[in-house]
């Protein structure tokens, strides 16, 4: 994560955060906090394997409370990807 965001925030953020899409699908990923920085680790693979995303994507994210994050892809072309429609929405949780 950005400097500034740990900073702001990376005490408040839990030891997992979910990552939610427009259309509510949701992954789970555990939040490592090292030397006032704050890092995605297990499950953030998952992006990958869900929306199709190669090297070269962006992910925005928007930092709804300490446990909700909203998500956007784009792609190398700054083109926002089209995100999977599941009934219900996808729900990725890791094991803790």
């Amino acid at each position: 994560m950005p400097t500034c965001f740990a900073r702001e925030f990376g005490e408040q953020v839990g030891t997992y955060i979910t990552l939610r899409d427009p259309n509510r699908n949701e992954i789970e990923v555990k939040v490592e906090k090292e030397n006032g920085k704050v890092y995605f680790k297990g499950g953030w693979h998952r992006l990958s394997d869900v929306y199709n995303v190669t090297s070269g994507a962006w992910v925005s994210l928007t930092y709804l409370n300490p446990s909700l994050c909203l998500i956007k892809l784009k792609d190398l072309y700054n083109v926002e990807i089209e995100y999977p429609k599941h009934t219900p929405p996808l729900s990725l949780k890791l094991q803790h």
